[in-house]
């Protein structure tokens, strides 16, 4: 979905395969992500806590991570 340097807000997205966000800082959201799986890189602070909807999560030197997840969640290896 994207990468950034500075501060990124999302504003959801649903019926995603594979969403890949790299950040160095702070990422939000004001909508729930709907996704079969999530990788988050980069050593931003990722703050998602909406009622998400991400089957499988994983990541690379983030800073932090805050997420709510309304589904069961496997946190496991995302891509190739």
């Amino acid at each position: 979905m994207g990468t950034g340097s500075g501060n990124q807000s999302l504003v959801g997205a649903s019926n995603l395969g594979i969403l890949s966000l790299s950040s160095s800082g702070e990422v939000t959201q004001s909508a729930v992500i709907g996704a079969t799986s999530a990788l988050f890189s980069g050593a931003g602070r990722f703050t998602l806590t909406q009622a998400n909807n991400i089957a499988t999560i994983a990541s690379s030197g983030i800073g932090s991570m805050s997420l709510t997840n309304s589904t069961n969640l496997i946190v496991g290896t995302v891509g190739a």
